[in-house]
């Protein structure tokens, strides 16, 4: 806002304020003009606005009058003034979220006590949330998320309830259910004929879970067919299993490790691929097939002996600011029956090339210290530089998955 004169002597100003779109006089009078300098002397002023902007300023009347005398310029005080106004002033909306009446309440008790309350592993604070659990055919329990409409105590409502689930593919309810069904019910023996799909999937990956030393995930979801094993201290192996075909032959394998570690390994995979992989043996026989290596096992070894930490963070698993705030938000849990989008690599996938180093970084710290080193040279989205502890030439790419 601006004060302008409203007389020659400049003894009394007028200006506007703005308060939700709608505009209010403010005077201020008693102004003593010094026409050398060319300074409002507000020591004396008085400060008037229209009634319906007083009202909401009254509480504040002393402070507006104290901040006009102390006021080195008209414009500075009107710079407060519009701050006060906008604290003042400020429309307090509040979210009204809409409650589910009586019947609601009514209805689902009633469809908790079809379904089991032993099978009600959350239930929200407003009830239109809850997470049942159920047991696959292998005795695998999996959860599932129902959010509820406001139309779910009118029988034969037509808004599908959404649903999350941890599994490789998204679950599509089938909508509306028969009329006489439970909901809850309905929806619970839908989704246990869902998971029937990934049976020998999740099969596969116990196997190999339970025979081999995995380093990612580091909690793994049912969402996931990713795996990255441990092949020896500073080795190790990714790839994806497919939900499909699970025991297919594996379209890629990804090795983490220098050349004088994972070269011979590369080569064996091109070569055997095709001609050692046998889908009537477990996923691990037949990367130890084809790979000609014996897999550690965590009966013989413990994952934490190939935990090697990163040589410039020091940390052997990189948490980012994003996964902490995630946590504070969702400290019960909530999250854990959505589907998880994989992200990049959490533990250190770089290594020198130089075998009497051997030094592990995280791709993403590489890329850092490298970018910040004013003796490396960047092409595109790599950088080039040296090994932080022996010299040995090593480059990172840009890391957009963190």
């Amino acid at each position: 806002m601006h004060f302008v004169p409203e007389d020659a002597a400049r003894s009394v100003y007028r200006g506007y304020v703005s308060v939700g779109g709608d505009e209010f006089a403010v005077r201020v009078s008693k102004v003593a003009y010094d026409s050398r300098t060319g300074r409002a002397i507000l020591d004396a002023a008085q400060l008037d606005v229209e009634r319906a902007l007083a009202t909401r300023l009254k509480p504040h009347s002393s402070t507006l009058k104290l901040r006009l005398a102390q006021a080195s310029s008209l414009a500075g005080f009107a710079t407060e003034l519009e701050e006060l106004v906008a604290i003042c002033c400020r429309t307090q909306t509040r979210n009204q979220v809409a409650l589910p009446s009586a019947k609601y309440y009514v209805r689902l008790m009633e469809e908790l006590d079809v379904v089991g309350w032993n099978r009600l592993r959350q239930l929200s604070d407003d009830l239109r949330s809850l997470e049942l659990e159920t047991k696959d055919k292998a005795g695998r329990i999996h959860a599932i998320r129902v959010l509820l409409p406001l139309q779910y105590e009118t029988a034969g409502f037509t808004a599908k309830p959404e649903c999350l689930v941890d599994a490789p593919e998204s679950f599509e309810l089938q909508w509306p259910p028969d009329d006489n069904q439970s909901v809850l019910d309905g929806i619970l023996q839908q989704f246990e004929s869902f998971l029937d799909r990934f049976q020998e999937f999740w099969d596969v990956l116990d196997a190999l879970d339970a025979s081999a030393c995995v380093l990612e995930p580091h909690h793994a979801s049912r969402a996931t067919g990713r795996r990255r094993l441990a092949l020896e201290r500073y080795a190790s192996v990714q790839f994806e299993v497919d939900p499909t075909h699970p025991t297919a032959m594996l379209t890629e394998l990804n090795f983490f490790g220098n050349q004088a570690s994972v070269g011979m390994l590369r080569e064996r995979w091109g070569n055997n691929g095709s001609t050692k992989w046998d889908e009537s043996r477990p996923l691990h026989k037949n990367l130890e097939a084809v790979l000609e290596v014996t897999l550690p096992s965590p009966k013989t070894a413990k994952v934490e002996e190939f935990a090697v930490e990163c040589g410039i963070c020091y940390s052997y698993r990189l948490v980012d600011e994003e996964d902490n705030e995630k946590a504070k938000q969702e400290p019960d849990g909530t999250n854990q029956c959505k589907t998880v989008e994989e992200q990049g690599s959490r533990i250190p996938d770089r290594l020198c090339e130089n075998t009497k180093c051997n030094r592990p970084f995280h791709a993403k710290c590489l890329f850092d210290w490298l970018r910040a080193l004013p003796t490396s040279r960047q092409s595109f989205h790599t950088v080039f530089g040296e090994c932080p502890y022996c010299r040995e030439a090593i480059s990172a790419k840009f890391q957009p998955d963190f």
